[in-house]
């Protein structure tokens, strides 16, 4: 795959982690919609199996969906 194709296609990539304070947080894409969640942990390892789990999830389109505020 070359550089920029997957935009073309309609995907956002694979999500990320990212920390607030000492809490990571996930961010993926659901239905075209960015998706930020907090893991509620310290731990990387349990941010990492929320966003696996959620990317499964929204591929499958059996993700919650959420509110916006």
């Amino acid at each position: 795959m070359t550089k920029g194709t997957g935009y073309a296609q309609g995907r956002h990539g694979r999500g990320r982690l990212f920390r607030r304070g000492r809490v990571w947080w996930v961010q993926y894409y659901q239905r075209g919609r960015q998706v930020r969640e907090s893991s509620g942990s310290d731990k990387k390892a349990v941010a990492e199996k929320l966003l696996m789990r959620r990317l499964v999830e929204a591929e499958d389109g059996t993700a919650p969906i959420r509110a916006r505020r």
